[in-house]
């Protein structure tokens, strides 16, 4: 099965509600209104909230558009720790490292456990994964 790359944690529409459950809100359209029905002492009460749709970082639908804001911004974004930088020494971008495998970052000299995890934990605060990680 091929890997969509029109994905909502792709998509410049999509903000990252929890890096724990990958879940986000949709922000292509307005948000819009949603009853909360309450029955306090007998009186029948409804009160409305307003939402965005909510969304799971692997979902897609046809209103993608890429977050190029993101992907095309310096490595620098990510603050990563020096010696996880070094590790990185040849990906220039953000898009660049989402377009590697954990795979070929483990094969890369003095890669490890920490590295990967400080990669995937900086990645996931802006909703992204590796290329092949599925959230």
């Amino acid at each position: 099965m091929t890997e969509r790359n029109e994905r909502c944690d792709k998509c410049k529409w999509w903000k990252l509600l929890s890096a724990d459950t990958y879940h986000g809100e949709c922000h292509r359209y307005a948000p819009r209104p949603q009853s909360l029905m309450y029955f306090p002492e007998g009186e029948n009460t409804e009160d409305f909230t307003i939402i965005f749709l909510e969304t799971h970082a692997s979902e897609f639908c046809g209103e993608y558009e890429p977050n190029i804001t993101i992907t095309a911004r310096n490595l620098d974004m990510l603050d990563f720790s020096v010696r996880t930088r070094n590790i990185l020494d040849d990906v220039q971008t953000v898009g660049d490292l989402l377009d590697l495998t954990p795979h070929q970052i483990r094969d890369r000299r003095n890669s490890g456990h920490v590295s990967m995890c400080e990669i995937r934990d900086k990645l996931a605060m802006h909703g992204l994964h590796l290329k092949g990680d599925m959230p």
